[in-house]
Parts: C-alpha cells; structure tokens; sequence
C-alpha cells in the first residue's frame, strides 16, 4: 500500500517504536512521510498500531488515503476503513476542542494568543452577564380629579404636566399637575377664561400660553398664560381674530405660530386661511402671512429648518365640507407660505 501525507495530516512528539514491528515502523513512517511509500502486506492489528501514533488526520485527506488502499483484500480494507474513520473523527473533535471557547468565555480572536496563565485565571475568561431587555408595557397610575375629554396636556420645565380643560362639550377651567415621581395629581389654578377646543403652548421661560378656543359665550379670541411658579393664570394680550379648531407652533425665536382654525361668520362656522405671531416679549399678536388653503382641525408641526408645515384638516364653506390632503410650508424667515 502506498500512503502519501498530502492525504494524511499529523504529527508526534518525542514518537518512540521500540515495541514495534517492522511494518508498523514502516506505516507510521509512511503517514508522516512528504512522498509516497510503499508499505507492502500488513495485517489489521498492525496497521491500527500504526496509525494511532500518528495525531490527527484531516477528513479531506483521510479519503483519499481510502482510495489508496482500495486495491488492498477486503479483510483489510475493513480494518483500514475503521483506523481512517476512528482518525477523522478524533482529529474533528480535537480542532474543535482547540477552536471553542471556554463555557462563559470570550471567543477567540484570529491571530491572537493567550498565555497559560491567562487561560488559568478566572477573570480572563469571564464575561458579563447578559441582561434581558424589559418587555414595553403599560402600568396604570394615579387618576385624575375628574374625568375629560378633548382637554390639553404640556410638560413643564421641571418635569410635571399641566392638563387643562376637557369635560365633554362643556367649556371647562378646571386644571391640574401629574406629579411621574409619586404617580399622583394636585390640583391647580383654574384658567381666566372655561374654553374648549384650544391651543397650549410651553414658551421658552416656562410659562404656558393658552389661545384660540370656543365657550359659552362664542369664539375666543382671548389668550393667557399660566405660571408655574405661582401656579396662576393671568390674561395676556387678546388675538387679532377669534377662532378655534386651530393650531400653534413655537417658533425658534420663541415667538408662537397661530394658523387656520374655524370662525363664526353669520350662520355658518367657515375655516380660515389667516394666521398670526404672539410675541411673548410684548404680550401682542401681529398678523402674518395666511395659507394658500383654508383649514381647521389640521396637523403643524415645527421642522428642523425652522419652518412649519401644516397638513390635512378640513376646508369648511357655506356650501360644503371636505378633507384635505394638502400640506403647506410657513418660512418663519419671511412670513409666507
């Protein structure tokens, strides 16, 4: 039989054959050899004590050594077969073993090596625990003094909310402060004016603007503003138009975008396209450029360029109503849209 190491990979360490046979000698010799060799006749039992000095056998390798011995008789072919399988599967195991990293440990990085002394010590094999993610979910809290609907809700500046108006469809003062450390609600001062379907505005200094809106008495164009320090409400100057059903966006200079909204004009509520500025430094509103499409109950939010864009809402008219998919941008810069 001829057997070539570039079917067969291994090696031993301070290898000794004094009990060996002559053939035995030869075989292993063979396994380890850079050329073919021939080994001549052999028996079962020798070629199994040969090959176990022999490491480590790749599996690619070890099949062709099984098509080396394929011309041999079949009491050993079945005996080479068993050596070669018993090989692969010792040497997979073992480049496995070499491979894997320690339960706990780190995985190897290719090309770096680790000292005995650092595969010995604890710390240098242990890795933090993983801590599961908390699964989002909902936990009830404090209720409030009394039920609303359609009321507003702002974070002040150390971190409590205001809720204000909403009871249904009846103008409402009424407000209070949610407290998230202790989960709990107190009470209060009441608005100057009960209104519904308002606009809240936190400004720069912490106050709370309050406009647009509808009561008892028709369509609001008063405003105020509450001050958390005092926990008051005084009025501040009134709009130029009275309207509900609108939106408000604070702008980056801190002065509040008022736009669109419903008003009353004879027998009909129609929606506007006028909008206006609340400088909270004078306590005044001064008109500004109106949208291109009238809306009320729309969406505004304040991007990161600085202009606002409005969306949706309904276009309301003395003949018709209808959604709208529009939008609109408003250049704080300019005034227009």
């Amino acid at each position: 039989m001829a057997v070539s190491r570039a079917s067969c990979f291994g090696f031993v360490e301070n290898f000794a054959m004094t009990d060996f046979d002559p053939f035995e000698r030869r075989f292993a010799d063979a396994l380890r050899s850079d050329a073919d060799v021939s080994v001549g006749p052999f028996d079962p039992a020798s070629i199994a004590r040969g090959a176990m000095q022999i490491g480590h056998t790749r599996p690619g390798r070890a099949e062709r050594v099984a098509r080396r011995i394929a011309v041999a008789n079949m009491r050993t072919r079945f005996a080479a077969a068993a050596v070669i399988a018993a090989l692969v599967v010792g040497g997979a195991l073992s480049m496995t073993r070499q491979n894997q990293p320690a339960v706990g440990g780190p995985s190897p990085t290719p090309g770096a090596s680790v000292s005995p002394s650092e595969q010995a010590s604890p710390s240098a094999v242990a890795s933090p625990t993983a801590v599961p993610a908390a699964v989002p979910s909902w936990t009830a809290t404090g209720r409030m003094a009394r039920p609303r609907s359609g009321g507003l809700a702002v974070q002040l500046l150390d971190g409590t909310v205001l809720v204000v108006g909403g009871n249904s469809n009846v103008a409402d003062p009424a407000a209070e402060l949610y407290d998230p450390r202790t989960g709990g609600w107190t009470a209060t001062g009441p608005m100057v004016t009960p209104r519904m379907q308002f606009t809240a505005t936190r400004l720069r200094d912490g106050r709370v603007l309050v406009a647009t809106g509808a009561a008892d008495s028709g369509v609001l164009a008063a405003a105020e503003l509450y001050d958390p320090d005092t926990r008051e409400w005084t009025a501040t100057g009134p709009m130029q138009t009275a309207r509900y059903d609108a939106t408000a966006s604070m702008l980056p200079d801190g002065r509040v975008l008022v736009a669109g909204g419903t008003i009353v004009s004879h027998y009909f509520n129609p929606s506007v396209s006028s909008a206006e500025l609340y400088d909270p430094a004078t306590g005044s509103w001064m008109r500004t450029g109106s949208m291109q499409i009238a809306r009320s109950g729309h969406t505004a939010i304040l991007l990161p360029s600085g202009n606002v864009i409005v969306l949706g809402g309904w276009n309301l008219n003395d003949t018709l109503s209808y959604p709208l998919s529009s939008a609109e941008l408003y250049d704080s810069a300019t005034g227009t849209w």
